[in-house]
């Protein structure tokens, strides 16, 4: 009977091995969303990292007040590291929650979005 169980054990082992280590190897991408406000203009930046200076990285982001968009921007970098930084004029949106959001792959793997928030009170 321990027989039969140390067998058993080990195939499970030899079976959940290969996994594992496919999911060590994952790529973490570290994606940061700013948002910040000077009188009625918005600076809306993104810093992605990838795992190599040869990443290639493609980003949609955009600029939203009150959940609805308001601008869009396209980008992309290929070289490991993408650093965005724009501003929108807001004057005809005034107080309010605005969000940058970010929607990116690294060779042509998605990631989940990012995002931030922030409260607008006019200026």
């Amino acid at each position: 009977m321990k027989r039969i169980l140390c067998a058993l054990v080990t195939v499970l082992i030899l079976a959940v091995l290969p996994t594992t280590a496919y999911a060590s190897a994952s790529r973490i991408a570290v994606v940061s969303p700013g948002l910040s406000f000077s009188d009625s203009t918005a600076y809306c930046s993104v810093v992605i990292n990838g795992d190599s200076a040869s990443d290639v990285i493609r980003a949609v982001i955009r600029l939203c007040y009150e959940g609805e968009r308001i601008k869009v921007w396209y980008t992309s970098s290929e070289d490991g590291v993408l650093v965005f930084e724009r501003d929108y004029d807001i004057s005809d949106y005034g107080p309010g929650t605005y969000e940058v959001t970010v929607d990116f792959t690294i060779n042509d793997e998605s990631y989940p979005r990012g995002s931030f928030e922030r409260e607008y009170q006019g200026g």
